[in-house]
């Protein structure tokens, strides 16, 4: 016989098990403050703030996997306000997760540390990232120094000379007033040539009130430029640096392209005059330096005809390699190494199908070198068959 409980039981349980379960009232610390929302900050938010925050969103969602992408969120987004560089949200995400851990690891065993260091910034800055202008940079260190409590953002626009030059426009806009000044001094200055030129023959008199004239017309002139200095000039875009140097290094000397790039910047360091491409602009130039090679390659195969195709194979990691080479009595052209899908025939000769075809070289290849394998010699599906 089944054993049924009555409903006032089934209600009691119920309520004994609404009141065990998770709830922000029960797990309320007095060192945690209330956080509504974390992007409503103005300053750098402290390690409680996070832990309050944490907490709080404990009565809209249960799962911690939900609360913590949700607090990463508004990190990011008052990051953004404060216009700081921020790390990856993988990275972001990790911190917190430390975060709760130690703080569930200090409820079972408190100890002081932990709880002094609840007064520390939870930081998610990029200090090495790009900065937009100086004032982002000292008002991050001037709250770091302070544990939160001193400076706080504004929506005040910065000044044109303090920005990274990256970020400025290309040309500084020109106002009215800057037209109409420039409009008068051409006026004025077209008025004082015509009446020196007119009033050369006469008296001392007339030339003392012309040369006074002229005096104050170059005090205008100068007042007027001191003003316009004040305004920024227009910035032009950095010229790309030469990577034929760079290139070289990767190509000859087998470096990478980080390497290169780093190397170059060393030598110019000391004084030895040397373009220093960015890594990106290495790879680029090797790029372009690989497209010219097989242009090069394909101009020579036209001219010469007498080629033989070398082709072996190699399995590294569970994955067939292919290596392609052409060979003749005056020299030798390595076309590449293919990775094939599988170690079949079929497989091997469609990888090596489109390296002769992108180079354009049945025509030269006048004989075929390979291992005597069943896959390359096989009479009706071999790979030297089916070449």
């Amino acid at each position: 016989m089944a054993y049924f409980k009555s409903g006032d039981t089934v209600e009691k349980n119920s309520r004994k098990w609404a009141c065990n379960l998770p709830s922000s009232i029960h797990t309320k610390r007095r060192d945690l403050p209330r956080v509504d929302c974390l992007t409503s900050f103005t300053r750098l938010p402290q390690k409680r703030h996070i832990l309050g925050r944490y907490h709080m969103l404990l009565d809209e969602d249960k799962l911690k996997a939900t609360r913590l992408q949700r607090i990463c969120q508004e990190l990011s987004d008052l990051w953004g306000k404060f216009s700081f560089p921020t790390l990856s949200q993988q990275a972001i995400n990790a911190r917190l997760t430390k975060l709760i851990l130690l703080y569930e690891k200090n409820q079972r065993r408190p100890k002081k540390d932990f709880l002094n260091g609840m007064q520390s910034i939870f930081d998610i800055t990029k200090v090495d990232g790009v900065w937009l202008c100086r004032e982002d940079r000292a008002l991050y260190y001037k709250q770091v120094e302070s544990g939160g409590k001193v400076g706080y953002t504004t929506h005040k626009p910065a000044p044109q000379s303090s920005i990274h030059p990256s970020k400025r426009q290309r040309h500084a806009p020109i106002s009215n007033e800057q037209f109409a000044n420039t409009s008068y001094m051409e006026s004025e200055s077209g008025a004082l040539d015509d009446n020196v030129s007119s009033e050369t023959g006469d008296s001392s008199d007339e030339s003392s009130n012309m040369e006074s004239d002229s005096g104050t017309l170059g005090d205008n002139i100068s007042s007027e430029t001191e003003d316009s200095s004040d305004e920024p000039e227009p910035v032009t875009r950095k010229k790309s640096s030469a990577t034929y140097q760079a290139t070289k290094l990767v190509s000859c000397q087998n470096l990478s392209t980080n390497k290169a790039s780093k190397v170059c910047a060393s030598i110019a360091e000391e004084g030895v005059i040397l373009p220093t491409p960015t890594q990106s602009g290495v790879w680029r130039g090797v790029i372009r330096l690989a497209e010219k090679k097989k242009d090069e390659i394909k101009s020579l195969l036209t001219q010469e005809k007498d080629y033989c195709l070398h082709f072996d194979g190699k399995r590294l990691v569970k994955q067939e390699y292919q290596v392609l080479c052409l060979k003749s009595a005056a020299r030798d052209i390595r076309l590449g190494v293919v990775r094939c899908k599988s170690g079949s025939s079929k497989d091997i000769y469609d990888a090596l199908e489109k390296v002769i075809d992108e180079y354009d070289a049945w025509s030269s290849i006048k004989m075929i070198i390979c291992d005597t394998t069943s896959v390359n010699t096989g009479r009706l599906n071999g790979v030297v068959a089916r070449i």
